[in-house]
């Protein structure tokens, strides 16, 4: 699988915020704007989520970035949710259902 950006997001627990922790260039944290509600559902609901055109997402935010489609997968460890961790790719659709292959199932909140 081709990938254009990889991105880390940790949740801090004790003030309920994530914090970029890994990317590709700033350019990628700027990218990474367009898309923070999407990444902050897949950690509220705690789930792994293919997006196939992030500009057709109700969570969007309408920023420029050159993503448009995306794969996040919630990061828990021992049943607490650390973070978020995304595969972007800058062509509509490039991901799909086979793909959330790659990540285990998330535990049931």
């Amino acid at each position: 699988m081709s990938v254009d950006e990889i991105f880390l997001y940790l949740y801090d627990q004790s003030q309920d915020s994530l914090t970029p922790l890994l990317y590709k260039t700033e350019e990628s944290l700027q990218n990474f704007k367009a898309i923070e509600k999407i990444v902050e559902r897949v950690l509220k609901l705690n789930q792994v989520e293919v997006i196939d055109d992030i500009q057709n997402d109700q969570d969007y935010l309408n920023q420029p970035s050159k993503i448009r489609s995306l794969l996040c997968y919630s990061l828990t460890v021992q049943n607490s949710i650390i973070g978020v961790l995304g595969l972007a790719h800058y062509q509509v659709k490039h991901f799909d259902s086979s793909d959330l292959n790659l990540f285990p199932p998330s535990p049931a909140k």
